[in-house]
């Protein structure tokens, strides 16, 4: 239905033109005034005639609005408009559980790998817009479709005017296309409570860390990259359809999950790839890494690693049975300590991992020796102490550093003991350390001597003996 209006006042015939208004009530009470003057025309449509399609497109429907790119109806993994669709950290093109640093794939635990400005930074690459093979439209919806940049992002705010509406019972956001009159929907809610935030392909002009996300009526900024957020596809027809050149396959090899493909399009300036984190799992191994070959004899790949990629390749992950006490990473386990035969207690420790960079910073390898750290109270009496043990992963011979150090700043007696008598406070020096891992019984045996040592001088203590039963206990 079209309303023209055309509204004039006579007095005393003299034709006097006044400002009239467009009173418009709602049922929830509010009253909108709209000048005559700024109404070329008046509509009232129902919610199907929102977001109508004007075709589709490898599969997906999209609007037409005029503009320099065609947009998707609605997000990637959503079925109709209002629902938010799957969630993709930025440069990732599968969802996850969960988003974090840790587990973002760009992210080698110190610095980004990739679309890295910082110039302190080893993979400084100067990256501002995503890899085709990066993107989450490119690769679940195929052919043209890929995401927005910031500035067809912009295209899109500055050619339409937005709107509050609801579809579907659901609160949306509606754009009107200032050109042509179509109309597009945005969810507004992810689903979650929370405002449904849309990734463009950019890079955040200012600091590494964030990538250009819009959400409301157009806003936009920069935002952590590795969080989830929703991604809504564009296509051009003036693009030629992309092909693809080299596809990267992962097999578990005897583990359980799914890893998705790399592919390499066409369209995308490079063929280097940044190997991915493992996301296979088996019961009872540790991954180590990528081979060509399912048996270890190709060339092995690790994660995060930059590599040329201009063939089809197949990766399999490479698995090492794990050493039993890997599994009792963060728990309280039995643990035995005695000097001779004379003094014995028993109470817990703890025992935490050490991470890869910590086995490598003692000159080992990582991929031959695992790390632990066991936390007690020496002999129940209140001194902490922190034993870091490397073991080998082929004999299970212990290496470790020729000296501990444990501090106490109140003095104590050792009862019972060949040495009964009050020492304190000063430090506790170990060393000459020996020991075995018994994969049999898992239980770790391990001697060194002690020196303690006080602002007067210094006592050798002796030798400690320690067992080490790797069952959780509860305390």
């Amino acid at each position: 239905m079209r309303l023209l209006f055309t509204i004039a006042l006579l007095f005393g015939g003299v034709s006097v033109w006044a400002q009239y208004y467009m009173d418009v009530s709602t049922k929830d009470g509010d009253r909108i005034l709209i000048p005559i003057t700024n109404v070329d025309s008046v509509r009232i449509i129902d919610e199907s005639g929102l977001n109508q399609p004007n075709g589709t497109y490898n599969g997906y429907e999209y609007v037409d609005l005029g503009l320099s790119v065609m947009w998707a109806s609605y997000n990637i993994g959503a079925n109709s408009p209002e629902e938010p669709g799957k969630f993709f950290a930025w440069g990732e093109v599968t969802p996850k559980d969960e988003y974090t640093l840790e587990n973002y794939k760009f992210f080698d635990g110190y610095s980004y790998s990739k679309y890295a400005k910082d110039s302190t930074s080893v993979y400084r690459d100067n990256k501002t817009i995503l890899d085709k093979r990066d993107d989450a439209a490119r690769y679940n919806m195929g052919g043209k479709w890929r995401m927005p940049t910031m500035n067809e992002f912009q295209e899109l705010v500055d050619n339409c005017t937005f709107s509050y509406t609801t579809f579907n019972g659901v609160d949306v956001i509606t754009a009107f296309s200032k050109i042509n009159g179509k109309s597009i929907i945005f969810p507004r809610i992810d689903g979650k409570g929370y405002l449904c935030y849309f990734w463009t392909s950019s890079l955040f002009e200012y600091g590494d860390p964030g990538a250009i996300a819009f959400y409301g009526f157009g806003n936009s900024g920069g935002y952590l990259r590795y969080q989830g957020f929703t991604v809504r596809g564009v296509y051009s027809e003036t693009e030629e359809v992309p092909t693809i050149t080299a596809t990267v396959q992962f097999d578990a090899n005897g583990g359980n999950g799914e890893m998705q493909p790399i592919r390499i399009w066409s369209d995308d300036v490079s063929d280097s790839i940044i190997i991915p984190s493992n996301i296979f799992t088996r019961e009872g191994y540790k991954f180590t890494g990528w081979n060509t070959a399912a048996d270890g004899s190709g060339t092995s790949y690790k994660e995060k690693e930059v590599v040329s990629m201009g063939q089809d390749m197949t990766l399999y992950a490479q698995w090492k049975e794990k050493i039993y006490l890997e599994t009792l990473d963060g728990k309280i386990v039995k643990f035995t300590e005695s000097v001779g035969s004379e003094y014995e207690a028993s109470y817990g420790a703890l025992v935490t991992l050490l991470p890869q960079r910590d086995i490598e910073n003692a000159g080992l390898s990582a991929d031959d020796y695992i790390g632990i750290n066991l936390t007690y109270n020496w002999y129940g009496l209140g001194v902490k102490v922190i034993n870091c043990i490397y073991i080998n992963t082929k004999d299970y011979s212990l290496f470790s550093p020729t000296q501990y150090v444990a501090y106490t700043d109140e003095s104590f007696e050792i009862g019972g003991t060949p040495y009964g008598a009050t020492y304190g406070p000063g430090r506790i020096m170990f060393g000459n350390f020996e020991g075995a891992f018994d994969t049999q019984t898992n239980t770790l045996t391990f001697s060194h001597s002690a020196v303690w040592l006080v602002d007067v001088g210094s006592l050798q203590m002796g030798t400690d003996n320690y067992k080490v039963e790797f069952e959780e206990i509860i305390e």
